[in-house]
Protein backbone atom coordinates (compact mmCIF):
# COMPACT_ATOMS: atom_id res chain seq x y z
CA UNK A 1 0.00 0.00 0.00
CA UNK A 2 1.90 3.18 -1.29
CA UNK A 3 1.44 5.76 1.39
CA UNK A 4 1.06 9.67 1.10
CA UNK A 5 2.14 11.81 3.88
CA UNK A 6 0.76 15.63 3.33
CA UNK A 7 2.93 16.48 6.42
CA UNK A 8 5.66 16.39 4.08
CA UNK A 9 5.02 19.86 2.35
CA UNK A 10 6.96 19.67 -1.03
CA UNK A 11 9.21 23.33 -1.34
CA UNK A 12 7.95 24.27 -4.93
CA UNK A 13 10.16 26.71 -6.80
CA UNK A 14 8.14 29.37 -7.42
CA UNK A 15 8.95 32.66 -8.88
CA UNK A 16 6.18 35.60 -9.01
CA UNK A 17 7.28 38.72 -11.65
CA UNK A 18 4.44 40.91 -11.45
CA UNK A 19 3.46 43.37 -14.56
CA UNK A 20 3.96 47.22 -14.20
CA UNK A 21 2.44 48.77 -16.63
CA UNK A 22 3.73 51.82 -16.21
CA UNK A 23 7.11 50.44 -16.46
CA UNK A 24 9.55 50.97 -19.70
CA UNK A 25 10.36 47.94 -21.39
CA UNK A 26 6.58 46.36 -20.80
CA UNK A 27 5.93 45.30 -24.09
CA UNK A 28 9.28 43.33 -24.24
CA UNK A 29 8.64 41.78 -20.69
CA UNK A 30 5.08 40.70 -21.70
CA UNK A 31 6.64 39.30 -25.23
CA UNK A 32 8.75 37.22 -22.79
CA UNK A 33 6.70 36.16 -20.58
CA UNK A 34 4.45 34.90 -24.00
CA UNK A 35 7.72 32.74 -24.88
CA UNK A 36 7.89 31.46 -21.59
CA UNK A 37 4.75 30.11 -21.47
CA UNK A 38 5.29 28.57 -25.07
CA UNK A 39 9.00 27.14 -24.00
CA UNK A 40 10.52 29.46 -26.35
CA UNK A 41 13.32 30.31 -23.86
CA UNK A 42 16.11 31.85 -26.51
CA UNK A 43 13.26 34.43 -27.83
CA UNK A 44 12.00 34.70 -24.30
CA UNK A 45 15.93 35.66 -23.16
CA UNK A 46 15.83 38.04 -25.82
CA UNK A 47 12.68 39.98 -24.58
CA UNK A 48 13.51 39.94 -21.28
CA UNK A 49 17.34 41.14 -21.50
CA UNK A 50 15.52 44.22 -23.71
CA UNK A 51 12.98 44.90 -20.81
CA UNK A 52 15.92 45.28 -18.71
CA UNK A 53 17.91 47.68 -20.68
CA UNK A 54 14.72 49.74 -20.73
CA UNK A 55 14.70 49.99 -17.08
CA UNK A 56 11.79 46.92 -16.18
CA UNK A 57 13.11 45.49 -12.82
CA UNK A 58 11.00 42.71 -12.94
CA UNK A 59 13.11 41.29 -15.52
CA UNK A 60 15.64 40.28 -12.88
CA UNK A 61 13.26 37.94 -11.66
CA UNK A 62 11.99 36.08 -15.02
CA UNK A 63 15.67 36.08 -16.15
CA UNK A 64 16.14 34.25 -12.83
CA UNK A 65 13.44 31.76 -13.91
CA UNK A 66 14.32 31.76 -17.70
CA UNK A 67 17.76 30.70 -16.51
CA UNK A 68 16.49 28.00 -13.66
CA UNK A 69 14.31 26.11 -15.62
CA UNK A 70 17.09 25.63 -18.51
CA UNK A 71 19.49 24.54 -15.72
CA UNK A 72 21.64 27.51 -15.94
CA UNK A 73 21.81 27.94 -12.57
CA UNK A 74 24.80 30.41 -11.95
CA UNK A 75 22.95 32.66 -14.42
CA UNK A 76 19.81 32.40 -12.40
CA UNK A 77 21.65 32.96 -8.59
CA UNK A 78 23.04 36.19 -10.45
CA UNK A 79 19.92 37.82 -11.30
CA UNK A 80 17.73 36.79 -8.26
CA UNK A 81 20.35 38.21 -6.06
CA UNK A 82 20.12 41.36 -8.20
CA UNK A 83 16.21 41.21 -7.75
CA UNK A 84 16.29 40.73 -4.62
CA UNK A 85 18.55 43.67 -3.85
CA UNK A 86 16.25 45.95 -6.06
CA UNK A 87 12.79 44.22 -3.69
CA UNK A 88 11.24 46.43 -0.54
CA UNK A 89 8.60 43.72 -0.40
CA UNK A 90 9.79 42.33 2.77
CA UNK A 91 7.10 39.23 2.26
CA UNK A 92 8.06 39.17 -1.62
CA UNK A 93 12.11 39.12 -0.18
CA UNK A 94 11.31 35.60 1.71
CA UNK A 95 10.34 34.00 -1.47
CA UNK A 96 13.19 35.73 -3.20
CA UNK A 97 15.70 33.92 -0.19
CA UNK A 98 13.87 30.44 -0.58
CA UNK A 99 14.65 30.79 -4.36
CA UNK A 100 17.67 31.33 -3.86
CA UNK A 101 18.26 28.53 -1.44
CA UNK A 102 16.58 26.37 -3.84
CA UNK A 103 19.32 27.31 -6.62
CA UNK A 104 22.25 27.18 -4.24
CA UNK A 105 21.26 23.36 -3.51
CA UNK A 106 21.28 23.02 -7.13
CA UNK A 107 24.97 24.09 -7.03
CA UNK A 108 25.97 21.89 -4.36
CA UNK A 109 26.75 25.32 -2.16
CA UNK A 110 24.66 24.06 0.68
CA UNK A 111 26.35 26.35 3.27
CA UNK A 112 25.03 29.45 1.38
CA UNK A 113 21.43 28.25 0.91
CA UNK A 114 21.51 27.77 4.94
CA UNK A 115 22.80 31.22 5.55
CA UNK A 116 20.06 33.13 3.19
CA UNK A 117 17.56 31.23 4.74
CA UNK A 118 18.62 32.02 8.64
CA UNK A 119 18.38 35.79 7.13
CA UNK A 120 14.21 34.99 6.91
CA UNK A 121 14.17 32.87 10.60
CA UNK A 122 17.62 32.05 12.69
CA UNK A 123 15.74 28.94 14.19
CA UNK A 124 17.40 25.35 13.46
CA UNK A 125 14.23 23.36 13.59
CA UNK A 126 12.52 26.21 10.59
CA UNK A 127 16.33 25.79 8.52
CA UNK A 128 16.45 22.25 8.71
CA UNK A 129 13.27 21.54 7.81
CA UNK A 130 13.77 24.34 4.59
CA UNK A 131 16.89 22.44 3.55
CA UNK A 132 14.87 18.85 3.92
CA UNK A 133 12.17 20.27 1.68
CA UNK A 134 14.38 21.64 -0.78
CA UNK A 135 16.35 18.65 -0.95
CA UNK A 136 13.21 16.46 -1.34
CA UNK A 137 12.01 18.53 -3.86
CA UNK A 138 15.25 17.86 -5.66
CA UNK A 139 14.82 14.06 -5.16
CA UNK A 140 17.81 13.96 -3.05
CA UNK A 141 15.96 11.61 -0.29
CA UNK A 142 19.12 10.71 1.11
CA UNK A 143 20.34 14.78 2.37
CA UNK A 144 16.63 15.26 3.12
CA UNK A 145 16.39 12.55 5.45
CA UNK A 146 19.18 13.73 6.84
CA UNK A 147 18.33 17.08 7.31
CA UNK A 148 14.55 15.94 8.86
CA UNK A 149 16.57 14.07 11.39
CA UNK A 150 18.26 17.04 12.56
CA UNK A 151 15.46 18.70 12.87
CA UNK A 152 13.93 15.63 14.94
CA UNK A 153 16.63 15.91 17.16
CA UNK A 154 16.03 19.63 17.60
CA UNK A 155 12.22 18.31 19.07
CA UNK A 156 10.51 18.59 15.61
CA UNK A 157 8.43 15.77 16.89
CA UNK A 158 6.76 15.68 13.51
CA UNK A 159 10.07 15.01 11.22
CA UNK A 160 9.97 11.21 12.96
CA UNK A 161 6.86 10.83 10.48
CA UNK A 162 8.25 12.56 7.27
CA UNK A 163 11.61 10.30 7.84
CA UNK A 164 9.84 7.34 7.76
CA UNK A 165 7.71 9.14 3.99
CA UNK A 166 11.37 9.30 2.99
CA UNK A 167 12.31 5.91 3.82
CA UNK A 168 8.96 4.03 2.39
CA UNK A 169 9.60 6.17 -0.83
CA UNK A 170 13.69 5.24 -1.11
CA UNK A 171 12.16 1.36 0.03
CA UNK A 172 14.90 1.35 2.34
CA UNK A 173 13.19 0.61 5.94
CA UNK A 174 16.64 0.09 7.59
CA UNK A 175 17.16 -1.46 11.22
CA UNK A 176 18.31 2.23 12.20
CA UNK A 177 14.69 3.79 11.00
CA UNK A 178 12.97 1.32 13.00
CA UNK A 179 15.34 1.68 16.18
CA UNK A 180 14.16 5.54 15.62
CA UNK A 181 10.36 5.11 15.24
CA UNK A 182 11.02 2.95 18.17
CA UNK A 183 12.82 5.00 20.00
CA UNK A 184 10.27 8.02 19.61
CA UNK A 185 7.49 6.04 20.47
CA UNK A 186 8.92 4.79 23.73
CA UNK A 187 9.52 9.13 24.18
CA UNK A 188 6.06 9.60 23.78
CA UNK A 189 6.00 11.09 20.28
CA UNK A 190 2.45 10.57 19.40
CA UNK A 191 3.30 10.77 15.27
CA UNK A 192 5.62 7.69 16.08
CA UNK A 193 2.61 5.61 17.32
CA UNK A 194 1.26 4.93 13.74
CA UNK A 195 3.97 3.29 12.13
CA UNK A 196 5.74 1.68 15.31
CA UNK A 197 2.21 -0.22 15.38
CA UNK A 198 2.27 -1.07 12.15
CA UNK A 199 5.84 -2.65 12.17
CA UNK A 200 4.20 -4.56 14.97
CA UNK A 201 1.70 -6.03 12.95
CA UNK A 202 3.92 -6.19 9.98
CA UNK A 203 5.90 -8.44 12.54
CA UNK A 204 3.22 -10.42 12.98
CA UNK A 205 2.19 -9.03 16.52
CA UNK A 206 -1.18 -8.36 15.38
CA UNK A 207 -3.01 -7.97 18.57
CA UNK A 208 -0.32 -5.28 20.28
CA UNK A 209 -0.09 -3.63 16.73
CA UNK A 210 -4.02 -2.96 17.06
CA UNK A 211 -3.42 -1.78 20.22
CA UNK A 212 -0.73 0.60 19.55
CA UNK A 213 -2.86 1.77 16.76
CA UNK A 214 -6.14 2.97 18.46
CA UNK A 215 -4.21 4.15 21.37
CA UNK A 216 -2.42 6.72 18.63
CA UNK A 217 -5.85 7.15 17.50
CA UNK A 218 -6.74 8.88 20.86
CA UNK A 219 -3.61 10.63 20.98
CA UNK A 220 -4.18 12.41 18.13
CA UNK A 221 -1.88 10.30 15.79
CA UNK A 222 -3.26 10.43 12.03
CA UNK A 223 -0.76 7.71 10.86
CA UNK A 224 -2.51 5.71 13.27
CA UNK A 225 -5.44 5.42 10.95
CA UNK A 226 -3.40 4.02 8.58
CA UNK A 227 -2.04 1.93 10.58
CA UNK A 228 -5.35 0.47 11.28
CA UNK A 229 -5.60 0.11 7.45
CA UNK A 230 -2.71 -2.19 7.57
CA UNK A 231 -3.71 -3.97 10.53
CA UNK A 232 -7.21 -4.66 8.28
CA UNK A 233 -5.52 -5.60 5.16
CA UNK A 234 -3.61 -8.60 7.32
CA UNK A 235 -7.03 -9.39 8.67
CA UNK A 236 -8.22 -10.00 5.19
CA UNK A 237 -10.90 -7.27 5.56
CA UNK A 238 -9.88 -4.93 2.13
CA UNK A 239 -13.31 -2.78 2.55
CA UNK A 240 -12.38 -1.65 6.04
CA UNK A 241 -8.92 -1.14 5.34
CA UNK A 242 -9.83 0.79 2.49
CA UNK A 243 -11.97 3.33 4.59
CA UNK A 244 -9.57 3.87 7.32
CA UNK A 245 -7.03 4.16 4.47
CA UNK A 246 -8.80 7.58 3.73
CA UNK A 247 -9.49 8.27 6.89
CA UNK A 248 -6.11 8.52 7.46
CA UNK A 249 -5.62 10.72 4.01
CA UNK A 250 -8.67 13.40 5.61
CA UNK A 251 -6.51 13.49 9.00
CA UNK A 252 -3.30 13.86 7.59
CA UNK A 253 -4.80 16.91 5.86
CA UNK A 254 -6.65 18.48 8.67
CA UNK A 255 -3.43 17.89 10.78
CA UNK A 256 -1.39 19.53 8.31
CA UNK A 257 -3.98 22.42 8.23
CA UNK A 258 -3.58 22.50 12.30
CA UNK A 259 0.30 23.27 12.04
CA UNK A 260 -0.08 25.72 9.31
CA UNK A 261 -2.41 27.70 11.86
CA UNK A 262 0.07 27.33 14.77
CA UNK A 263 2.70 28.34 12.53
CA UNK A 264 0.26 31.88 12.32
Amino acid sequence: MKVKHKFLVLMMLIFSFSISYGANGNEEFEKGNDYIDQKKYNEAEKYFLEALKKGNPNAYNALGYLYSVQGKFQKAEYYLLKDLENTKDEKLKERMKINLAYIYIKQNKEKEAEKILRTIKNNDITIFKMLANIYYDNQNYEKAEEFFKKALAKGDKVSISNIVVISIKRRNITDEIKNLIKKEYENGNIYAYGYYGAEKIKDGSLEEGERICKLGIQKGDPSSYWCMSVFYEQKGNKTKSKELFEKYKLEMSKSEDKLEKNKK
